[in-house]
């Protein structure tokens, strides 16, 4: 709705500014260009009319809207500069220079016209929101907290600042503000669900389970369906001590692939309160083997490779052997073989591995045949007279 009274309004302007063009300008035929949205065409049209240096402010500021809403950033940047130059205090140029900045990821320059702005219209929230914004891009968190701060303290009631403003304020662990923040907007707006979540998340860092959960639930008859909105919902269950809800709101989270470790130890525990044990063991087997991270094997062979330039062999062997524990990954075999033979000149267990090696070798998983044809020559040579590998 709002885009489309802009344009409604843009069109207004536009027609009423070029009844005074020159005869061979077509304001009928430029209008229909804008409310096509035809941008491009519409600043090459106004360029046709016009070859020279602009002179005329309004027709300038049309072209430089023209090449904003076209893409054409550096042109609009130079038309909108023109205008600014003029007149120092003409606040639609230097909001569209603003946004152009910060299109481009300019921030000291966007903050620097949202500052202009600010000097002449000290009350304008909606700019220290934006400017509130570009700070936290900058990472100047005592900007991005006082612009925000500022913002809000004009327009309590506006959810989006409001919603800003507890965030940041829950990460500073100032909670007294935040409920203050958050009741007012809420007032006005009770079914955010932005607000609820994150009246929700403060309840729950307050350990108040009650409005956690009826937050939590609030938010999903709204049509949330977050994974940390049910998370939440089911921590809370289990410390109300309603844990038939505690377990059906993490089977929801395992349903949709959303569960962790987290997640698994409170449906144990809630399944213990149950007097469903096997369950609860279940679910904290889940809970251990989640907790265990996938590149653990990966760090113990990174451990034994560090053992083998230390010259520490045989602990470069036990690491293998533990990294074996929690993926039995096929290149173990080949590094423990080559230990064996080259640092250790431990022949028997050499060959073993190297064998291992080659019996469990798959070439799409492996895919490393220089090792696979460099294990079979050492087979070979390894192994008693008369006995030896075959290759795949």
């Amino acid at each position: 709705m709002r885009a489309i009274l802009h344009t409604i309004l843009l069109t207004t302007l536009l027609f009423t500014g070029f009844k005074s063009f020159s005869q061979q300008f077509d304001s009928e035929q430029l209008l229909d260009m804008i409310q096509n949205q035809r941008y491009k065409e519409a600043a090459a049209y106004i360029k046709s009319v016009y070859p020279a240096e602009i002179s005329d402010d309004k027709i300038l500021s049309r072209l430089a809207y023209c090449n904003y809403m076209a893409g054409n950033l550096p042109d609009a940047e130079r038309n909108f500069g023109i205008l600014l130059a003029k007149d120092t205090t003409n606040r639609t140029a230097l909001n569209y220079l603003a946004g152009i900045n910060e299109k481009r990821g300019n921030y000291l320059q966007t903050r620097r016209y949202y500052e202009k702005m600010l000097l002449l219209d000290s009350i304008n929230f909606l700019t220290y929101k934006k400017l509130a914004d570009v700070c936290d891009n900058l990472r100047d968190t005592t900007g991005w907290l006082r612009n925000l701060k500022k913002a809000n303290g004009l327009n309590p009631r506006e959810p989006d600042i409001a919603y800003d403003y507890a965030r940041l304020l829950i990460k500073r662990k100032r909670y007294g503000l935040v409920d203050s923040v958050l009741s007012i907007a809420m007032a006005t707006d009770s079914l955010n669900i932005l607000l609820i979540n994150t009246r929700m998340n403060l309840a729950h860092k307050q350990e108040d389970y009650k409005l956690s959960v009826k937050m939590a639930r609030k938010a999903i008859d709204l049509g949330d369906n977050a994974g940390q909105t049910f998370n939440l919902l089911g921590i809370g269950c289990y410390y109300l001590r309603q844990y038939k809800d505690c377990v059906a709101a993490f089977s929801i989270l395992e349903l949709t692939s959303n569960s962790n470790e987290t997640t698994y130890y409170y449906t144990a525990l809630a399944y213990r309160q149950l007097g469903n044990i096997l369950k609860s063991n279940e679910y904290l087997a889940r809970s251990v083997r989640e907790g265990i991270s996938n590149n653990i094997p990966v760090y113990y062979q990174e451990m034994s490779v560090n053992d083998e330039q230390q010259k520490k062999y045989r602990a470069g062997i036990n690491h293998l052997d533990k990294a074996e524990t929690f993926d039995s990954r096929n290149v173990f075999n080949y590094a423990r073989a080559r230990i064996y033979d080259q640092k250790l000149e431990d022949r028997k267990n050499a060959l073993k591995y190297y064998k291992k090696y080659v019996d469990l070798y798959n070439e799409e998983r492996d895919n490393n045949k220089a090792c696979y044809h460099y294990s079979l020559a050492r087979i070979k040579d390894l192994s008693p007279a008369g006995t030896s590998a075959s290759a795949k």
